[in-house]
């Protein structure tokens, strides 16, 4: 069975918790919420969350190998306090703890970020300003007197936007979807057809749920043209669900944040010769 977790399964809640107690045994961590999750949060109907098989945090400090680690083991100790079995593992960008699950259902992920010295020297300014930018996380039902943080719509957006922009590159997306990122790029989010949440979301966990047999079906590069296909669609779906969540909701502090943001990190975009050919 594919378990489809939400911000509102208690496996989600206990990995957020257990994370952000894991980082203040780091003296001088912010830690927030970011990817998936939420946008979950933000979503203006429950219906329209894109289920996810992780809990993202990204902490604010430099953080050597040492520290990755003592953040990671920290959190399983949590989670493992809760009654929940896990198991550390390092990752490229952090820590990873993959949590024990019943039986047939999917494994669920806690992952860690965290910045290298290196990158938070190059960075230090849009760390910081996205940090300040956070917003308070209040999950309904959920446990009492703990305080989380969330990132940003805008950062969430514009983050979204980078694989997107790369698939503009590559010519991988349809005309429509083409027009949609190029026009939220140039600051014209105002002027997007969001279109059917629904139907588009559906389509997207389609993509999700083909089993490795139809994927590997005729070869590696319809393989990876697939998973590509997968990667950019959800993250339309969740850059359009923000879209329209603002426009119910009114999310949106300053959208001039969106467009500076892509006209910061849109020159660094890789080119398309380092990428496959479709």
């Amino acid at each position: 069975m594919d378990h489809q977790y939400t911000i509102d399964d208690r496996i989600f809640e206990v990995s957020l918790l257990s994370g952000i107690e894991g980082a203040r045994d780091i003296e001088g961590c912010g830690v927030y919420l970011i990817g998936g999750g939420a946008i979950q949060f933000y979503a203006h109907d429950p219906a329209l969350r894109r289920p996810t098989l992780d809990c993202d945090l990204q902490g604010t400090c430099i953080f050597p190998k040492s520290l990755r680690k003592k953040w990671g083991t920290a959190a399983l100790e949590r989670l493992r306090s809760r009654g929940f079995s896990g198991v550390y593992k390092h990752a490229r960008t952090g820590a990873e703890v993959k949590l024990g699950t019943s039986s047939g259902e999917q494994p669920f992920f806690l992952h860690l970020d965290a910045y290298t010295p290196h990158y938070f020297a190059e960075h230090q300014r849009e760390i910081m300003e996205a940090y300040e930018r956070r917003m308070p996380l209040n999950l309904e039902g959920g446990m009492a007197n703990i305080f989380y943080d969330v990132q940003s719509p805008e950062d969430l957006l514009s983050y979204k936007l980078r694989r997107p922009l790369v698939g503009v590159k590559m010519g991988r997306l349809c005309p429509e979807d083409e027009e949609i990122i190029n026009t939220i790029a140039a600051g014209g989010i105002d002027d997007v057809e969001v279109g059917d949440l629904e139907e588009r979301l559906n389509d997207t966990l389609a993509l999700r749920g083909m089993g490795m047999e139809e994927i590997t079906r005729n070869g590696h590069l319809e393989a990876t043209q697939l998973l590509d296909k997968y990667k950019d669609q959800k993250d339309i779906y969740d850059i359009l669900l923000l879209i329209e969540s603002d426009r119910k909701n009114k999310l949106f502090g300053d959208k001039q944040i969106i467009k500076e943001s892509v006209e910061r990190y849109l020159p660094y975009l890789p080119a398309p010769s380092q990428y496959h050919s479709p």
